[in-house]
């Protein structure tokens, strides 16, 4: 093992350890024009699949031979995610409103309305995406990705806050729920610790997604600082699953640990770092 699959190990059993997702996190590198793209960035993919698609057979293949995809923009069934993720344009039946008029929307210009405001990265920006399972990503991630239940999103956004206070945003623009609202708004807006999304119809009837599930994307610049409101505001008594306290009890948190974070969790740093 290299000691970037190593440190991708470590940052998936961080996620793993205080949000206890049911599918595994997953990398995603995305290969900028002109990039060299290495050996270790994966055999390309076999069969076109949709971007959500792709996700959800990452996250959920956990035997000992999981599937890695590197990727180029023709290997697409759903031409939706690819210009979401700047490997192709975004098509003008989506900028115009004309695919979802009579589907999402009344009308063709309430329609265009909403998808000017869907994130996106530059046209052709990108010449191939590398998604795989984190926890032996063979290389260093740009977006780390996963599949949460709406109790983990609470640790999820009191994390992010700690250090950033305010209010916890997300959005809603019918579709691209997974490509645009989650994985790229990660990627293009750097100063959110997180980004928490709900899957589109798309995703949930092609992709995989479950009823339970909405989404959740790092920034991998804003990885360590997510650990770390985890860690934080797990010594304040907040943890993942969420105590119910029954009875008289009033008491809303577990007991606030007397040693030091790195003996209940060795792998992390200490919180006061």
């Amino acid at each position: 093992m290299t000691d970037v699959q190593k440190r991708n190990a470590e940052r998936a059993q961080q996620l793993e350890r205080h949000l206890r997702m049911t599918t595994l996190p997953v990398g995603i590198r995305l290969w900028k024009i002109g990039e060299e793209i290495p050996p270790e960035a994966g055999d390309r993919s076999t069969k076109k699949r949709s971007w959500c698609q792709y996700l959800t057979e990452a996250r959920t293949f956990a035997a000992d031979q999981r599937p890695m995809f590197f990727i180029k923009p023709e290997d697409f069934t759903c031409q939706i995610g690819p210009g979401m993720m700047g490997l192709t344009e975004r098509l003008e039946s989506i900028l115009s409103g004309e695919h979802v008029e009579k589907i999402h929307f009344e009308t063709k210009e309430l329609a265009k309305s909403t998808m000017s405001t869907l994130v996106s990265l530059p046209a052709y920006s990108m010449q191939a995406a590398t998604i795989g399972a984190l926890e032996d990503f063979p290389v260093e991630p740009d977006i780390v990705f996963s599949a949460v239940y709406p109790g983990m999103v609470n640790r999820l956004m009191d994390s992010s806050l700690w250090y950033t206070g305010g209010p916890y945003t997300t959005s809603y623009g019918s579709l691209a729920g997974i490509c645009s609202g989650a994985c790229a708004t990660a990627y293009m807006e750097e100063s959110r610790v997180s980004v928490v999304a709900f899957p589109c119809m798309g995703s949930r009837r092609w992709g995989g997604f479950n009823d339970m599930e909405v989404s959740m994307a790092v920034n991998i610049k804003n990885f360590d600082t997510l650990v770390k409101g985890l860690e934080n505001t797990w010594l304040t008594g907040h943890s993942y699953p969420i105590g119910v306290h029954l009875g008289e009890q009033n008491e809303t948190h577990h007991p606030i640990p007397a040693e030091g974070y790195s003996e209940v969790y060795p792998y992390c740093y200490e919180a006061s770092d």
